[in-house]
């Protein structure tokens, strides 16, 4: 990032901070002390839990060897051990998940209400953005299973957004997660009847790939673009000529950009029915605040980050418009 782009962000991190201090300090400070009461209790909750566990596991498995029941129901073992292990996790993750609830609560209300026009929902009500749809203009792999968790929507700029965290995996015997990150689907003010996908360029092997799937992608045609943007994505459309008059050289350079912000070489996304979909990978979870162990002295910096954290579509919008503030650090 050069130090134009750096003082921008930090300005930006900065104007964040300032603006939000007094609701941080009218709606959010008062409760920390009973909060900072209840995460102490829980903590010891959690170790108390955890000798329980131990102690009931090891009962049960003295029971065993003790009536060698191993022996007469070798099926039955395996399956309370199983249960015991589930049980236990359940019982001994309750006070964490308990502080983790309660601290979103308290904060995320107050930051949609100061950033304005941002409704959130812990667990989604339904798949919107649809994950599906993503996989089926080739945005995403092809997945059978979804988990979807944390969904902000909103407008911005006078523009319309979603985004949510999302885990995607495979089904049947080779399962595995292959996708984990944020998707946005995006207002696209500019009208376009089309399809564009773009992918991050993968070499020879990676594009023969993605050639012997361009019928799933509803048989778009490959263009050219070229220079710094041409390096970095391959574009497929099903109209070359309207894609080209829509991927302008300064949203070319939004790309590139955006894909510099997340520190990677491409992002997938695509452009379809008025919408800008793109997929952001993450390799932890965000929107995590209140860990069970960290004390509330933090509490504010905590705060600070997951703000930036809520207000990433916003700088997504920021990219779209031709501004370049950090995206993710």
């Amino acid at each position: 990032m050069s130090e134009q782009h750096k003082a921008e962000d930090d300005d930006l991190k900065t104007g964040l901070k300032t603006g939000f201090d007094r609701v941080y300090r009218r709606e959010i400070e008062p409760h920390l002390d009973k909060l900072e009461h209840k995460r102490q209790r829980r903590v010891r909750s959690f170790y108390l839990r955890i000798a329980v566990v131990g102690i009931f596991v090891a009962a049960g498995a003295a029971a065993v060897m003790s009536f060698e029941l191993y022996r007469d129901y070798t099926f039955v073992v395996p399956v309370l051990f199983a249960a015991a292990v589930v049980v236990g996790y359940i019982a001994i993750s309750a006070p964490a998940r308990k502080q983790r609830e309660e601290v979103k609560d308290l904060v995320i209300g107050p930051i949609c209400d100061f950033l304005g026009e941002l409704a959130y929902e812990r667990k989604p009500s339904s798949h919107q953005p649809d994950p599906d749809r993503f996989e089926d203009l080739g945005v995403v792999p092809q997945h059978s299973r979804t988990r979807l968790e944390d969904r902000f929507t909103g407008r911005y700029r006078d523009t319309g957004f979603q985004m949510v965290e999302a885990r995607l995996r495979t089904g049947g015997k080779n399962k595995r997660t292959v996708f984990r990150g944020l998707l946005f689907d995006i207002e696209v003010p500019k009208p376009f009847s089309g399809h564009v996908l773009m992918i991050g360029d993968k070499g020879v092997l990676g594009n023969t790939i993605t050639g012997f799937f361009k019928e799933k992608f509803g048989g778009l045609e490959r263009i050219e673009l070229g220079g710094a943007f041409e390096e970095r994505y391959q574009v497929f459309t099903d109209t070359p000529e309207a894609a080209r008059s829509l991927l302008s050289p300064g949203f070319q350079d939004t790309m590139v950009a955006l894909a510099e912000a997340a520190d990677r070489k491409a992002l997938n996304a695509a452009m379809a029915e008025g919408r800008f979909l793109l997929a952001l990978p993450q390799r932890k979870d965000l929107f995590e605040i209140g860990k069970l162990h960290r004390s509330l002295e933090h509490f504010k910096e905590d705060v600070d980050t997951l703000m930036f954290q809520i207000t990433i579509p916003h700088r997504v919008i920021d990219f779209l418009h031709g501004d370049r503030p950090s995206l993710l650090a």
